[in-house]
């Protein structure tokens, strides 16, 4: 993970120029839980509010791979592969952020009757944090589907180099021509037993060759493809926190519930209080702004919290 921020400097994901500030939207259970236990819940990817999301990129990574290994022939069918199975390989949390405190399509999803919050992170802090944390990245998301294609295009050619020349098919006819060396002078069905004990040999190979491409391949694709969203969402202008562990790994997950499941969730720690990355906490369209704020302010002075500002959306709230 850490090798692949590294690449992606400088692209959509990770832009040269980033915001100061961004936003999580939550509820005020939400906010409550977050500034108690100084953690951020992130949750696996395959339980979001949106089912589709992650799926959205299935057929962009099937694009992709089938151009890139259309010289391969018939040995391996690597866009399958890599659309096959990848999050039995790794677990993909994400936390939600915007780079808009105030904007109302929020407000509409987190506000109901008025109990909606932005907290404000501070970027620079919120990724030093977690700088440490070879798992855990914090990126935009990228709305556009030809940057979309470009990144996993260059992330897979990558990835895939050692097996995307001619190392494979090289490695496969010698396999070939040492089996036929060998079947010289044989009977038919000298030969026929020959190919059958040679063919498990030769399989293994070719999988010793291609596993750690391909499952480097994985990693990449489940982090990136954290980052992609359907264009029509690009008013969101979405920021994410995303972590990836071994799958079924111990460690901080907890499960809470979402329509009628277990969600699993990773919890990611923002640290101590003098080093809490959240600047402030906007409060949403409410019928009783003042108190609100008030109660705010109280949580946050209990908690030694005091530094953190509290403001109101402008936004009315139609009763």
């Amino acid at each position: 993970m850490r090798a692949l921020e590294e690449r992606l400097q400088h692209t959509p994901i990770l832009p040269e120029e980033e915001p100061a500030e961004v936003f999580h939207y939550t509820t005020v259970e939400g906010l409550h839980g977050i500034l108690a236990t100084r953690k951020l819940w992130a949750t696996d990817v395959r339980y979001l509010n949106d089912r589709s999301e992650f799926i959205y990129s299935d057929d962009l990574v099937r694009q992709v791979g089938t151009s890139l290994c259309a010289g391969l022939g018939p040995l391996f069918d690597f866009s399958e592969m890599l659309n096959k199975n990848f999050l039995d390989i790794f677990d993909c949390y994400v936390s939600c952020f915007c780079e808009d405190g105030d904007l109302l399509s929020q407000w509409r999803a987190y506000s109901r009757q008025g109990a909606g919050y932005a907290i404000g992170f501070d970027v620079p802090r919120l990724r030093a944090l977690h700088s440490a944390d070879a798992g855990a990245m914090l990126g935009r998301i990228v709305y556009d589907q030809a940057a979309q294609l470009e990144l996993l295009r260059e992330s897979l050619q990558s990835a895939l180099r050692p097996i995307l020349g001619r190392s494979l098919i090289d490695e496969f006819s010698r396999l070939m021509d040492e089996t036929s060396k060998r079947a010289a002078g044989l009977s038919a069905e000298e030969v026929k037993q020959l190919i059958e004990n040679t063919r498990p040999i030769v399989t293994q190979r070719m999988l010793e060759l291609i596993s750690g491409p391909v499952q480097e391949a994985h990693m990449r694709l489940v982090a990136i493809r954290a980052f992609m969203k359907f264009p029509r969402f690009s008013e969101e202008r979405e920021w994410r926190f995303v972590v990836l562990r071994p799958a079924e790994s111990a460690g901080a997950v907890v499960f809470g519930t979402g329509r009628g499941v277990l969600v699993p969730r990773f919890a990611v720690d923002l640290g101590d209080t003098d080093s809490l990355p959240i600047n402030r906490i906007i409060v949403g369209p409410t019928l009783d702004p003042e108190a609100a704020m008030r109660s705010v302010r109280r949580l946050l002075a209990s908690l030694g919290m005091k530094r953190v500002e509290v403001e109101v959306s402008p936004i009315p709230l139609r009763a």
